[in-house]
């Protein structure tokens, strides 16, 4: 149990526990709790969410101990992936005005040229809602089975047709970002995850609204903080190793930060320390959520899920840091090498790419240059992003 929820139950028990010890057992009996009835999910409009101010966007979250990530950049390249147990990574650096910005990313140094295949796992997640009721009175619940199979079957994990070659999305990206250096036989590739068993989340009265598309089917906004408590235990039970790339997938089920009103958090990556004294191990790992056509104008289908692998593959441990650039909508301003959240803006961040008859969703990318201020940029055709080369003109403004 999520040590803040042991603590909150603890004091509820006691709150009511106390009174009966001072009185007797007979004052006890006569404390009840409030009765909470389940609701019926209200049916809404496709995009719903959208119409009320929800802005989608993603997270990340750095929770990788300072130690760990400076002995890796003691280390040369190739001593750090063979004495740590992570995915295999390399090392970089840029400049700008004076200042180096070292970087870790996964994959193969692309100088070395060669394949790098990551083994990678999905968790695919379900929801059942204690609070919420179908029409005919049956508690909501939510899986994502009826999209798994169009999920591990995307460009994310399937080789297609890209200006810059042939190979996976998140790989297309890569060698459109590192054009000028790498050698051709340079790729990185995902390996077909691997199943592991599928986790159905109770979720209590109070922490979630549900709502039913006019398709019949449902959608979900879930508490942030109580979506990260259920992590910890899912990712100790699952199975994964240090070495492999879980991805916990979910469908139509979205985070709000704090109030419901601040919406919608569609995915994001993390790491965290998983090693013992003298046997250092990074697990890094991506939590995804397959958004249904027309929920929201700009993102569907994979564009979440591609969002946060091209984001991974670019800062796998969270931790690349670049310097503070402004938002092409002036809307944020941040450091971080997030390689999906300049494009995210656009009305026409996806790049559509059409597998066995489907027409997939994923999101184009920031590219190296862009936040090293490269002008003009070393990447594929001097571009600024990827696949869409033409979505980012110029080198990234700074924060104003």
């Amino acid at each position: 149990m999520h040590l803040s929820l042991f603590n909150t139950l603890r004091k509820i028990a006691l709150a009511f526990l106390l009174p009966a010890i001072l009185v007797g057992a007979d004052a006890f009996a006569q404390v009840k709790l409030p009765k909470v009835s389940p609701q019926a999910v209200p049916r809404v409009s496709g995009n719903f969410l959208e119409q009320t101010g929800a802005q989608p966007h993603f997270a990340r979250f750095n929770k990788m101990p300072a130690g760990v990530l400076s002995a890796l950049r003691a280390a040369v390249p190739t001593g750090a992936a063979a004495s740590s147990r992570t995915i295999p990574f390399f090392m970089g650096a840029f400049s700008f005005n004076g200042s180096s910005h070292p970087y870790f990313m996964a994959g193969n140094d692309p100088q070395r040229g060669n394949e790098t295949r990551i083994n990678t796992a999905v968790i695919p997640l379900n929801f059942y809602f204690d609070e919420w009721l179908d029409s005919s009175g049956k508690h909501i619940s939510i899986k994502v089975a009826s999209v798994l199979d169009q999920a591990l079957t995307s460009p994310n994990f399937v080789k297609s047709a890209y200006s810059n070659g042939f190979g996976q999305f998140g790989d297309a990206v890569q060698r459109a970002e590192f054009y000028s250096v790498m050698k051709d036989s340079w790729h990185t590739m995902l390996n077909r995850p691997r199943l592991l068993t599928p986790v159905t989340i109770t979720v209590p009265f109070g922490q979630s609204q549900v709502f039913q598309l006019p398709d019949g089917s449902f959608m979900a906004t879930l508490s942030a903080d109580f979506f990260e408590s259920q992590l910890s235990t899912i990712l100790q039970l699952a199975g994964q190793k240090p070495q492999e790339f879980p991805i916990l997938l979910s469908k139509n089920v979205f985070l709000y930060a704090g109030d419901p009103s601040n919406c919608c958090i569609l995915g994001f990556h993390s790491a965290y320390d998983v090693g013992t004294a003298g046997h250092p191990a990074i697990q890094t790992f991506a939590w995804a959520s397959w958004a249904s056509e027309g929920i929201f104008s700009s993102f569907s289908d994979v564009t979440p899920l591609s969002h946060e692998i091209s984001e991974w593959m670019n800062d796998p441990f969270v931790s690349n840091t670049v310097p503070a650039w402004q938002s092409p909508n002036g809307r944020d301003c941040q450091g971080k090498l997030s390689s999906g959240d300049p494009t995210e803006v656009f009305a026409n961040s996806v790049f559509p790419i059409t597998l066995h008859g489907f027409t997939y969703h994923p999101q184009n990318e920031a590219l190296l240059p862009w936040f090293a201020r490269e002008d003009p940029s070393s990447a594929f055709r001097g571009a600024y992003s990827y696949p869409d080369t033409s979505l980012l003109t110029e080198a990234a403004q700074d924060c104003q």
